[in-house]
C-alpha cells in the first residue's frame, strides 16, 4: 500500500541481487538496530546512501551492471518509493551523467545502491556470506539480538 508521497517505481533486478537484497536485509534485523521493520525501509536507506555517497564515489565504488538476459530471468518489482527520494535519486543520476558521463536508469542506479548494502551488511556478519533468505518476507519480524534474545 502507498503512502501519502510515495510514487510507484518499477526496477528490474536480476535474480541474484534480488536474493542477495533481500538476504541481506533479513541479516541486518538481527545485525543493525538501525534496520527498519519492512524490507522497503531497508531498500529506502540502500537508496539514501547511494544518493548521499556523492557522484565522484558512486563512480569510484565500480559497480558492475548484471547483464540483462533476453531468457526472461530478471524480475520487474514495483515499489512505493517517498516522492521526495525519487527526485533525490533522479537528480543523483543526471549528476552521474552530467559529471562522470555515466549513463544510468533508476533500475541500475538501484541495483548499485544495493550492492553495496549488501557488502555493508556482509560486512556486520564479520565478512561471512549471507545465507539465502527466505521464500517470502514476513512483515514486521521479531529480530534476535547478538546473544539470541527476542527483541521486538
Amino acid at each position: 500500500m502507498m503512502g501519502e508521497g510515495d510514487s510507484p517505481v518499477g526496477l528490474y533486478w536480476d535474480p541474484e541481487t534480488w536474493g542477495r537484497a533481500r538476504a541481506a536485509y533479513v541479516s541486518d534485523l538481527d545485525r543493525d538496530p538501525e534496520c527498519p521493520d519492512a524490507y522497503i525501509g531497508w531498500l529506502h536507506l540502500a537508496i539514501e546512501g547511494h544518493v548521499e555517497r556523492g557522484h565522484r564515489a558512486r563512480a569510484e565504488a565500480g559497480i558492475e551492471q548484471p547483464a540483462r538476459r533476453r531468457s526472461g530471468q530478471g524480475l520487474t518489482r514495483t515499489y512505493p518509493l517517498k516522492d521526495s527520494l525519487v527526485e533525490r535519486m533522479e537528480d543523483a543520476i543526471a549528476a552521474d551523467r552530467r559529471e562522470d558521463g555515466r549513463f544510468l536508469g533508476p533500475s541500475a542506479f538501484v541495483h548499485e545502491a544495493v550492492t553495496l548494502a549488501i557488502d555493508e551488511a556482509i560486512a556486520r556478519r564479520g565478512g561471512v556470506e549471507l545465507p539465502p533468505p527466505p521464500a517470502k518476507l514476513t512483515t514486521r519480524p521479531r529480530r534476535r539480538g547478538a546473544q539470541g534474545e527476542v527483541r521486538p
